[in-house]
């Protein structure tokens, strides 16, 4: 429904009033919209701040929630360090599942003497903002895959880690919610 009032790229920073800065925001400012209601939004376009009327409608999966019929997703403006450099197979696996371990590695590469204290280190994860590391898919598989490689530790999203264990039972295998548990763990010495 808010085709054309709503464009591609459009950073929503302002729902009726109410300020927003991630998806979880935009949720609850939603909440408070009927459906088939116009929602007054605050974007961010080209450079410039624009005022924008976008209708609603109920949504198909829970016909008492107002949406936009748009997808969304939380923009990030990370605060890197200049002269990244990374090995092609930082980046062979495909996919969000290799998010943490992606930022983990550079922060192996940005921190003098590395971070992972000389130990072989696998896991899997999405990474999101805050460093929050989410579930992924094949955990079980992916533990299989693990015990075969001599790794010393294979973090997991929490919550898969029974999943990961019914597919190497002598891994260590480590649940993780935030990528500061994989550094508190490593820092400890495991």
């Amino acid at each position: 429904p808010a085709s054309g009032a709503l464009h591609a790229g459009d950073i929503i920073t302002a729902v009726n009033g109410i300020p927003v800065r991630q998806i979880a925001g935009l949720t609850e400012a939603m909440r408070r919209v009927a459906p088939g209601d116009d929602v007054e939004l605050v974007v961010q376009r080209g450079g410039s701040e624009v005022r924008v009327l976008a209708p609603t409608r109920p949504a198909e999966d829970d016909p008492e929630r107002a949406v936009f019929g748009i997808l969304v997703e939380n923009v990030l403006d990370p605060d890197v360090p200049e002269g990244v450099s990374y090995r092609r197979y930082f980046m062979h696996e495909g996919g969000p599942s290799h998010g943490a371990m992606l930022a983990l590695a550079l922060l192996d590469q940005w921190t003098p003497g590395g971070v992972t204290g000389g130990l072989h280190v696998a896991g899997t994860g999405t990474i999101g903002p805050g460093g929050v590391i989410g579930p992924v898919g094949g955990v079980r598989q992916k533990a299989y895959a693990v015990s075969r490689t001599g790794a010393d530790v294979f973090f997991v999203p929490a919550g898969q880690e029974e999943e990961a264990r019914r597919g190497a039972p002598d891994l260590t295998i480590v649940p993780v919610e935030t990528l500061d548990d994989v550094l508190n763990w490593l820092k400890s010495g495991g």
